[in-house]
């Protein structure tokens, strides 16, 4: 007999490593339609959310300063803007949220008021003229406000 000690190696065998990588592949793919499903989710609720906040602080703003103030959907620019608001970054130009940009990146896909046009006007008086309806989207995704002119809400009527 020898005195020869095996040696003993450690490491990875080859199918081993292609085991794991393959378990890895499946979970990511597995994964992924998931994330972008919740991304939609995030990117629509997140953009929802900023068009209810504005609408409220235009009608603080119409009673504040006393006079009218509209809010302008862009649907070409997937944009709105409200007016006798100025903006926050220049007070010389006028408040404007663009959609399309981060964070929110979604298109105005619809802009339905009940008189026609895109606009709603706030008078002094907390009073909205028209009510409508705006859907933004997002991929395939899609996310409807509501502005009732009887309660002066604006409120998020999606489901999901």
């Amino acid at each position: 007999m020898s005195d020869k000690k095996l040696k003993h190696q450690c490491a990875f065998t080859l199918i081993e490593l292609v085991m794991v990588i393959s378990i890895l592949g499946i979970t990511a793919a597995i994964a992924l339609p998931r994330f972008s499903h919740a991304n939609a989710n995030y990117r629509l609720k997140a953009a929802a959310n900023r068009v209810i906040q504005d609408f409220n602080l235009a009608i603080k703003q119409s009673q504040s300063i006393s006079q009218n103030v509209t809010i302008l959907f862009n649907k070409n620019n997937h944009s709105y803007q409200i007016t006798n608001l100025p903006s926050l970054n220049d007070p010389t130009k006028t408040y404007q949220v663009e959609l399309k940009h981060h964070p929110y990146q979604v298109k105005i896909r619809a802009v339905i008021m009940t008189a026609g046009g895109n606009s709603l006007l706030i008078n002094p008086m907390e009073q909205l003229r028209k009510s409508g309806t705006i859907t933004l989207q997002y991929g395939n995704k899609t996310r409807s406000i509501s502005f009732d002119a009887d309660t002066n809400l604006a409120t998020d009527t999606s489901t999901w």
